[in-house]
């Protein structure tokens, strides 16, 4: 019976356990750089020289290209306002958004651009050794101002993000926070070492009771749970697999439009039902399968900032928003249910051989 539960409990803490708690981690960061990201949209972006010798500017952002790298941690920037300032990257990382290959995919009720198919790429700033002059750049936290310099730090209120992109500026937030997330956060930092951890003492255990044990149903117990990573891959549970991979890419389709419907949200002004402003644009944004869909002129115009422009929403953000976040969450308790159904007809199925032969 000990032996049992040993097997049992070894399993669910390498193969479930551990990897959820990975994924937790994984989507929390992700979380933090979207709401940094989502921050910084409200940040000032015109620079102007303080009277004072030093001084503290507070939360800013700036589009700007690389001039050049200084020493270890400082990069050189030029604004768009021909302004050279600096930016204090120890510690600190750099995004990039994907590069365009052909893989984007085009949803036109959410963006006139396609969005990338990749998740952004997050570098320790350690382990970037050189960039091109001309380099774009979206960068924001907190300015300070020395010895008549401009220089970007990360603050406790204004955390510093560097955003490397390649795109038109005034389609950059949208696409960053789209793939700001990881593909699938089951699969991350902890999954690979949990999986061959559990696989090895399982396997170990397996050895131990072919010699010292004459249960032959517990050796073979043991010796599928072993394998339980390989049984999701074996027919007819593969199949099953391939729907939850299909199932719960759309869950992250909805929780990105999600986040997409709530870049339209200020913070205490609610929506802005006024016409566009001169020399403005306006992009009509509508999640997927809403049924009371408007066409363009006639929804709820809410102003983001003069990079990001307007959005032109059917109904109310907060109404798309939760619209979004039931469907992401249907669509991964399907992913769930797949993945166990396919898993538990293997298991089955492997017994019913196993006794059948033996």
């Amino acid at each position: 019976m000990l032996t049992l539960i040993f097997i049992i409990v070894t399993a669910l803490f390498f193969y479930g356990l551990l990897p959820v708690l990975g994924a937790f981690v994984v989507r929390s960061h992700w979380r933090g750089v979207r709401k940094n990201l989502h921050a910084s949209l409200f940040y000032p972006m015109t620079l102007h020289t303080p009277s004072e010798q030093e001084a503290s500017l507070g939360p800013f952002r700036v589009l700007g290209e690389l001039e050049a790298i200084e020493g270890n941690d400082t990069l050189w920037l030029k604004t768009r306002e021909n302004r050279s300032i600096t930016v204090d990257m120890r510690d600190s990382h750099v995004y990039f958004m994907p590069a365009f290959a052909g893989k984007e995919k085009f949803y036109p009720h959410l963006n006139p651009v396609p969005f990338p198919s990749e998740s952004l790429e997050r570098v320790s700033w350690n382990q970037v050794f050189s960039m091109p002059e001309g380099t774009k750049m979206y960068v924001s936290g907190e300015l300070e101002y020395r010895a008549g310099r401009f220089r970007f730090r990360s603050g406790e209120t204004a955390p510093l993000m560097v955003l490397v992109y390649n795109e038109n500026p005034r389609y950059l937030v949208p696409r960053a926070v789209w793939c700001g997330r990881q593909n699938n956060e089951f699969w991350n930092f902890l999954t690979p070492w949990s999986l061959i951890s559990g696989i090895l003492i399982l396997l170990i255990q397996s050895v131990y009771l072919l010699q010292n044990s004459g249960n032959y149903l517990i050796q073979f117990f043991c010796i599928a749970m072993a394998l339980i990573p390989a049984l999701l891959f074996l027919p007819p549970g593969v199949f099953l697999f391939n729907l939850y991979r299909k199932s719960w890419d759309t869950a992250r389709r909805f929780r990105a439009e999600r986040d997409l419907i709530r870049l339209s949200l200020l913070p205490d002004r609610g929506t802005v039902k006024e016409p566009a402003g001169e020399g403005s644009f306006t992009v009509y944004r509508c999640p997927s399968g809403w049924k009371n869909r408007r066409r363009e002129g006639e929804g709820i115009l809410s102003e983001i900032s003069p990079l990001e422009g307007r959005v032109e929403l059917p109904e109310d953000p907060h109404l798309l928003a939760s619209y979004c976040q039931k469907k992401a969450f249907l669509y991964e308790s399907i992913s769930g249910i797949l993945v166990l159904t396919g898993l538990v007809m293997n298991f089955i199925l492997v017994w019913i051989v196993f006794t059948w032969f033996f």
